[in-house]
């Protein structure tokens, strides 16, 4: 960039130096840094340019300290309000007249041409000022650039506008300002006019001195700036498409939920606050919680907890349509619907449920507790509408909590068995088994539920074992069976997060220890191993080797009873496996 703005300049016989400015904490300029200067400027100043490129004007222009110019004040202020200016006077640290032509080349940057003169030499400058502006400055703006009349002719052009379509001596005819179809973008010549008018009409001297417009799918800030001559203006146009597309995402990210793209909760205090101001209503608010999230985020990891809020999340967009959907915090979402009454409110919170029975997010069902209230007076605190929604969805999640935990287990039961794990039949062979055990071994009621419990959810954990490796016919190589053995622990996890199962959670953990401490996932040894867990692990043996499984063929009964004796004391323990053997002892022969 350095070496074609020295190219440009190099030739001209005045001195110019492109800078920028350098604000202090408070946003005032303080210095500026030269950018590129050329051999003219060197001349002018009597130092060469590697002394004064990349420094700056305090490093290098010490001898104006005593100018009546407040050279960086004045050139500051042409950089951030986009302005330009001539001024002329004595410089005491050049002892020389100096004329200085300064304009904006971008916020913070500015161009400056400098030229020492004789009084007799200045009025002759001012004579040539019209030429000088039109041939040099307007080519050393590094956007597209034109001097036109109010009269809209246009009087010069600089090489970039002229590659957009301007030509001098042309009519600036009046443009569309803004178009989004890259289709039907106008023809070249049409181009520059579209760049400088605003709506139908051309940016003109009485307009402010900047505008924003927007064309061809790109952004541009438009400035109009006076001239010495009368009725012309200099018009230049600066692409900003890139710095507006940041400026959108800053802008979408500071109200948007960054994980499901719904609004966040700083824009829903910002609207809740307007629409009590607007004294607006009917306004309904829906309040809900997402049901099942912590299981989700414990058993399956946070990632499948976010695809279960972002599942939710699009389903109450997709019902709500153009209502401000905000997630309020971890696993509540906010709906805020203006002339809605609070019927209607119901009929679109009973809609939102149905839409999640009616589909599944993989393993967790998408079910959601919903509450709604709604303001039916403009002079009512929306705040309290806020705070009623709020309280019919904790009523409802609590009157609803045992079933929607029922439902996701019952899901995940599903998931299992679809997967050919622990089907119906092996959970209803291991509920007798263990029923008979239990009443030979006189234990309460409270016992018999868990055994029966356990007999049914043991293997829940295995919802986390991939399924080709549970589907596997033959053995399980060794990382395959590291991986199998993991379902204790997970299962574990989903029986924690779960009032109903958090009693046989301990159970399920230790089903697969071995009385010799071989077992895992703990390697609890002997009557470490939790009483029922024992019993349990007995049952689930037997009821494996007495039936066919994908990897090996059933063996008679009287033959597992004698499998269980020779593994009583190392796999089993040997008290509990002489009561199993006795209690179904009496079954026929398989």
């Amino acid at each position: 960039m350095e070496k074609n703005f020295t190219a440009n300049h190099d030739n001209i016989s005045v001195g110019y130096a492109h800078c920028k400015v350098i604000l202090d904490k408070q946003g005032e300029p303080v210095d500026f840094l030269f950018i590129s200067v050329n051999r003219a400027y060197e001349e002018f100043i009597c130092e060469k340019k590697k002394n004064i490129v990349g420094k700056t004007f305090a490093e290098t222009h010490s001898f104006l300290k005593n100018d009546s110019v407040d050279y960086i004040k004045r050139f500051g202020a042409i950089a951030m309000t986009g302005k330009s200016e001539e001024f002329c006077f004595f410089s005491a640290g050049l002892n020389k007249w100096v004329t200085v032509f300064a304009l904006s080349g971008g916020y913070l940057h500015f161009s400056a041409f400098f030229n020492a003169r004789t009084k007799d030499e200045q009025l002759e400058d001012e004579l040539k000022k019209a030429n000088y502006v039109n041939s040099l400055l307007l080519d050393s703006i590094p956007h597209p650039a034109l001097l036109v009349r109010k009269d809209r002719a246009v009087i010069a052009a600089n090489k970039i506008a002229r590659e957009l379509g301007a030509a001098v001596g042309g009519i600036c005819r009046k443009g569309r300002g803004k178009s989004n179809n890259t289709k039907n973008i106008p023809k070249k010549n049409e181009v520059i006019s579209c760049f400088f008018c605003k709506g139908n009409e051309m940016l003109n001297m009485d307009d402010p001195a900047s505008l924003g417009i927007e064309f061809g799918n790109r952004f541009w800030n438009i400035y109009r700036v006076p001239t010495r001559e009368e009725n012309v203006c200099l018009h230049y146009a600066i692409d900003i498409t890139d710095a507006k597309k940041r400026e959108d995402e800053i802008k979408f990210l500071s109200y948007h939920d960054s994980l499901t793209g719904v609004y966040n909760r700083t824009y829903l205090e910002k609207y809740l606050k307007e629409i009590n101001e607007s004294e607006a209503f009917p306004v309904s608010v829906i309040v809900g919680d997402l049901n099942g999230l912590k299981m989700t985020n414990d058993v399956f990891g946070h990632k499948e907890g976010d695809n279960l809020l972002k599942n939710a999340a699009q389903v109450i967009q997709n019902v709500c349509g153009d209502a401000a959907v905000a997630r309020f915090g971890g696993d509540e979402f906010v709906v805020i619907l203006e002339n809605t009454a609070f019927e209607k409110a119901k009929e679109i919170c009973e809609k939102i449920s149905r839409s999640c029975k009616a589909q599944c997010y993989k393993i967790v069902p998408t079910s959601i507790a919903l509450g709604c209230g709604a303001r039916e007076d403009g002079k009512e605190d929306i705040y309290k509408t806020l705070t009623a929604a709020e309280d019919r969805m904790y009523r409802q999640k609590l009157s609803e909590s045992k079933e929607t935990k029922k439902a996701i287990l019952a899901s995940l039961q599903a998931t299992l068995e679809s997967r050919g794990v622990d089907t119906k039949e092996h959970s209803l062979r291991l509920v007798a088994a263990t029923a008979k055990v239990g009443s030979a071994l006189g234990l309460g009621k409270s016992e018999t539920e868990e055994l029966a419990l356990l007999s049914r959810l043991h293997d829940i954990g295995k919802i986390m074992v991939d399924e080709n490796i549970l589907k596997k016919p033959g053995r399980l190589t060794e990382s395959e069976y590291i991986e199998v053995q993991k379902h204790s622990e997970a299962g574990y996890r989903i029986a924690q997060s779960s009032t109903e199962l958090i009693r046989i959670s301990e159970y399920i953990l230790s089903h697969h220890e071995r009385w010799d401490g071989k077992g895992y996932p703990q390697g609890l040894k002997g009557e470490e191993i939790p009483f029922l867990s024992r019993v349990f692990s007995i049952a689930d043996a037997y009821d494996a080797m007495t039936n066919d499984t994908h990897y090996r063929k059933a063996m008679g009964k009287t033959e597992a009873f004698e499998e269980i004796k020779r593994c009583a004391g190392t796999q089993f323990d040997p008290k509990l496996a002489g009561v199993f053997i006795s209690a179904l002892s009496g079954d026929e022969e398989s």
